[in-house]
């Protein structure tokens, strides 16, 4: 009995001590990600749940911060299944920058295998694909590989990612043609498919960063009023010289860094909101609050310092 007891602390000991090496890795990397404001910030394994699987929805949330690209404060409905709350807006920044293709629906609540993480670890990293064979998942592996972020290849391709894997490789420099290790690469969860499967996204529990609500000029929506600190409601015409010119500025100008909502309404069609505003001609704007209700109105802006100069 002795002996079997002995045996058996000698299997977990062994097992033990070749687990942690990796934990402490993927703690070390959590923690490095947290620094960045990439995901929310923790102390302990159990904080960052590392050994859980993520979302579809939550790895896009990581993609985004890990880019540094700008996820405006919007959901317009690009996928059947993606609600309005909070991840809909990285799914569809993480569309809008190619991260992910556009297909009917996104199941934002699946898994995500350790291919597709890789995908899009390495696009957010702005590390293209390195081969081009009929074997995609390969590929992606092989260009994770090549760029340091793998210490030893993988053939479990389908398997489903677990969040400290994810953090691992997400935290890792690049080093080209880097040396495989004799560590074997915890697994990952599961990205989107190379051809059809949009890219996944990171839930809110996962991910929490400061929330900088970027601009926008945008068609109006009743859902788009008091998105952003301040919100004007542009009348605009099809025919109107003036209101094609100031809306061609607006698509120019650079909203990222402004909280200003610029909503383009149609003049000829919304007589309801002419007669709630008291609208009588186009190219008017009327700034309101969260409400909907008038702040100020004026008419002749045509660019965004022009309307921030106007703002009460």
């Amino acid at each position: 009995m002795l002996q079997k007891l002995s045996g058996s602390l000698l299997v977990w000991s062994i097992v033990i001590g070749l687990l942690s090496p990796i934990a402490s890795a993927d703690l070390s990397s959590a923690q490095s990600l947290a620094a960045k404001w990439v995901i929310k910030s923790g102390s302990s394994a159990a904080d960052f749940r590392l050994n859980d699987t993520i979302t579809r929805k939550e790895m896009l949330k990581i993609v985004m911060n890990l880019s540094g690209k700008n996820v405006p404060n919007t959901c317009t409905g690009k996928f059947g299944d993606v609600v309005d709350d909070w991840g809909c807006k990285y799914i569809e920044a993480a569309l809008s920058n190619g991260f992910i293709a556009k297909n009917a629906s996104f199941r934002p609540d699946d898994t995500i295998t350790k291919a597709e993480s890789l995908k899009l670890l390495l696009g957010a990293r702005g590390i293209e694909k390195a081969y081009n064979t009929s074997d995609w998942q390969g590929d992606w592996m092989n260009t994770a590989f090549d760029n340091g972020l793998l210490t030893a290849k993988f053939t479990d391709h389908n398997s489903t990612a677990v969040r400290g894997w994810i953090f691992w490789v997400g935290a890792k420099p690049v080093t080209s043609w880097a040396v495989a290790t004799s560590t074997p690469a915890p697994a990952p969860t599961p990205a989107p498919e190379e051809s059809s499967t949009p890219v996944p996204e990171v839930e809110e529990k996962v991910v929490e960063t400061p929330t900088v609500l970027a601009g926008q000029f945008a068609d109006y929506s009743p859902s788009l009023v008091g998105k952003n600190e301040a919100t004007v409601l542009f009348f605009h015409a099809s025919w109107c010289p003036s209101c094609r010119a100031a809306e061609a500025n607006f698509q120019k100008d650079d909203f990222s860094k402004t909280d200003l909502s610029i909503l383009k309404v149609d003049f000829d069609s919304s007589t309801d909101l002419r007669k709630k505003y008291g609208v009588t001609s186009q190219h008017t704007f009327v700034q309101v609050d969260a409400s909907g209700e008038l702040i100020a109105k004026w008419g002749g802006s045509n660019n965004l310092s022009g309307i921030t100069s106007k703002l009460k």
